[in-house]
């Protein structure tokens, strides 16, 4: 998953990764460190947490998201929270390595609002919401050039692995198969028929 680094106001790094994943660790120093925990198990952190799970299905029942029970066990909570792994997911290391705890892009608003050093503007939180549309058309980008590298050659794939002479003969296969409007899938599976037969035919 790809990832880019703003900074805030010039100086406040703060990483974000795919269509929008926020480091919330990083994010925190903004406010001399505040835990992420902190937010997560609070109210407005539980609520938020509780309606994107129902939305994505992931598979927590409501009394997870209790305060009193979350109050009275956050190490469990937290527990259950990081091993789901859909609405946050922990990285071990220092943030300058992608190092900390990251969270769902339907968070990163509600937690940039709470970590915020002004709780009367959230300037920080109307910056983020500036940035995550560029962000998220930046790694539609990246995925999309990546996929068209991919399908363009796929043949490459064998460089290696075959001689220099059926790379070539799967090379123009696939421009043919490419042309003629085949699916990568089809595109694929021809070529690993091919390698097949010219493997069958040496041995």
């Amino acid at each position: 998953m790809s990832s880019i680094t703003l900074y805030y106001r010039g100086t406040n790094p703060i990483t974000i990764k795919g269509l929008g994943w926020i480091n919330a660790t990083q994010a925190a120093q903004m406010s001399r460190g505040k835990p992420v925990d902190e937010w997560l198990t609070s109210s407005g952190g539980l609520y938020a947490l509780e309606q994107l799970a129902g939305e994505l299905g992931a598979g927590l029942v409501p009394s997870f998201f209790d305060l009193h029970r979350v109050q009275r066990d956050k190490k469990n909570f937290m527990l259950g929270l990081r091993g789901d792994g859909r609405l946050v997911r922990f990285v071990a290391g220092d943030t300058k390595q992608g190092g900390g705890l990251w969270l769902h892009p339907n968070l990163a608003l509600p937690f940039a609002r709470w970590v915020d050093p002004d709780k009367i503007d959230h300037p920080f939180a109307a910056w983020l919401a500036e940035q995550l549309p560029e962000v998220r058309r930046q790694h539609a980008r990246a995925v999309r050039a990546k996929r068209e590298a991919e399908e363009q050659d796929l043949a490459a794939g064998y460089a290696g692995a075959v001689d220099a002479e059926l790379l070539e003969q799967l090379r123009m296969a696939d421009v043919v198969l490419r042309n003629g409007g085949a699916s990568v899938l089809a595109r694929r599976r021809a070529l690993a028929c091919m390698v097949a037969e010219a493997q069958g035919e040496s041995a």
